[in-house]
């Protein structure tokens, strides 16, 4: 949480992509590969999958001794349910400005074009064996990892060869708008307006047909989401391809 290198935090995030079931990504992908690890001594117990509501993803594994609830995420939501923080071997309530300081490392990363997630875990009674999202609560924050993601290096050409065909490029991601402003940045594409998907969910159909018109990112947003941006294009008139 601090900004330092954790084998705890890297060991704990293998954990919870090396037992999950649901349908691998990217990030999990390169959390197994990024050097071996052996989870040998763990057995998994429950799975509490990812959703685009709490945006992120449970593991409960036990090693024999212990029964541990271990939890990746997107920070923010991540953060929601910690009530105490990890350093070292010492944990303490997670007070204002541990969550603030955390945040601008966030913040910090996700501006250099970082993906980041956070992860936290807690304790959990050996007498049960299903577990819900209501458990992921008071847990103990360990850390951030990053992911260095960039664009390939075909896509600015193919961002320029869209422009001199007079369409249109809108950027529909979940990830956050710091990083993707970073990566507009290395595309070139200048910014005209930004919608986050927290005010999506506020707006109704003729606001929204308004600000999607003018913005072309669309951030933190939901599949479902996406799909009510495009449909809203449409409704307006615009042919509208989607990638």
């Amino acid at each position: 949480p601090d900004g330092a290198p954790s084998e705890k935090v890297l060991y704990y995030t293998f954990l919870n992509s090396y037992f999950h079931t649901g349908v691998q990504n990217p990030l999990d992908e390169a959390i197994i590969s990024f050097r071996p690890l052996d989870a040998g001594q763990f057995r998994k117990v429950d799975e509490i999958p990812f959703d685009f509501v709490r945006r992120r993803l449970s593991l409960v594994v036990d090693d024999g001794n212990e029964r541990l609830l271990i939890t990746k995420g997107a920070p923010e939501e991540v953060l929601s349910i910690c009530t105490s923080i990890e350093r070292g071997e010492k944990t303490d309530a997670l007070s204002p400005g541990d969550r603030e300081s955390v945040i601008a490392l966030y913040h910090e990363k996700s501006r250099k074009g970082f993906r980041t997630l956070a992860v936290c875990t807690r304790k959990l009674p050996r007498d049960r064996a299903v577990f819900s999202p209501e458990d992921e609560q008071e847990m103990t924050l360990l850390g951030l990892v990053t992911f260095l993601d960039p664009p390939k290096e075909s896509a600015g050409e193919s961002v320029r060869a869209l422009a001199e065909s007079g369409i249109d490029l809108k950027i529909l991601t979940g990830d956050s708008e710091l990083v993707t402003r970073h990566v507009c940045e290395q595309l070139g594409i200048a910014v005209t307006g930004v919608i986050n998907g927290s005010e999506i969910e506020h707006m109704d159909d003729s606001v929204l047909a308004v600000r999607v018109k003018a913005a072309n990112l669309l951030c933190r947003v939901t599949p479902a989401q996406k799909n009510r941006d495009i449909l809203s294009l449409r409704v307006q008139g615009h042919t509208v391809g989607y990638l």
